[in-house]
């Protein structure tokens, strides 16, 4: 999650958030990478699309994304979310896992800005 987090930050993690909103910071359990932290791109009911290296919500391009050239297209069910890592270049995210259920969320991460 870097910029945003950096190694040995501590943070604290709120369990009882409900009503997730993009652009909010959460730990996420994966199968197959463990417990992860991702920044929420879009909730349920959000459509989001994967096209020729560029990601779309609601059919609005989000220059700052880029996908690896993955052409998929997901409507988000009432329980997904779509999540990804600050360091996007970088991040194993929905991009690569598709969305994450809510029960998969652990809590919304508060962080400390000044450490």
């Amino acid at each position: 999650m870097a910029p945003t987090l950096r190694d040995g930050q501590i943070t604290l993690l709120y369990k009882n958030a409900k009503n997730y909103k993009v652009g909010d910071i959460v730990n996420i359990e994966t199968e197959e990478y463990g417990i992860c932290v991702k920044r929420i791109l879009a909730k349920p009911g959000d459509m989001v699309e994967q096209s020729n290296g560029k990601i779309y919500r609601n059919e609005i391009l989000l220059s700052e994304y880029k996908c690896k050239n993955h052409n998929e297209k997901y409507i988000l069910k009432e329980d997904e979310y779509f999540v990804l890592g600050d360091n996007y270049n970088a991040s194993i995210d929905s991009r690569e896992f598709g969305p994450v259920k809510l029960e998969d969320i652990q809590g919304k991460v508060l962080i400390n800005s000044k450490y």
